[in-house]
């Protein structure tokens, strides 16, 4: 079933109103930057992270590593239960060998 003009305005009206109680853009770009800059942290510890958790999924923030397990489940749960919310934290397998990239 094809939306009317007017469902489709009102669709996009009603989509702009939850983005910007959400904080729009800025707020939008802060989050893609904060998660940008967890990601980052994981690869520069990751030859430490694999001595420390081989073969382990973690999750880490600004202050290191808050949880790890043997299922990403497990982790989740382990963030949620101390109050966390997964927003803040990057979720990450940790093998224990070096992989190589073949493209």
């Amino acid at each position: 079933m094809a939306l009317t003009e007017e469902q489709r305005r009102e669709a996009l009206d009603t989509a702009i109103v939850a983005f910007e109680k959400m904080g729009g853009g800025a707020a939008l770009r802060a989050e893609l930057e904060a998660f940008q800059n967890l990601r980052l942290l994981v690869y520069a510890k990751y030859p430490q992270l694999q001595q420390e958790y081989p073969n382990q999924w973690i999750a880490m923030n600004e202050d290191g590593v808050v949880a790890f397990g043997e299922s990403h489940e497990a982790v989740m749960t382990a963030v949620r239960d101390r109050g966390m919310d997964m927003s803040d934290v990057a979720l990450e397998y940790i093998d224990s060998e070096d992989s190589a990239l073949v493209l």
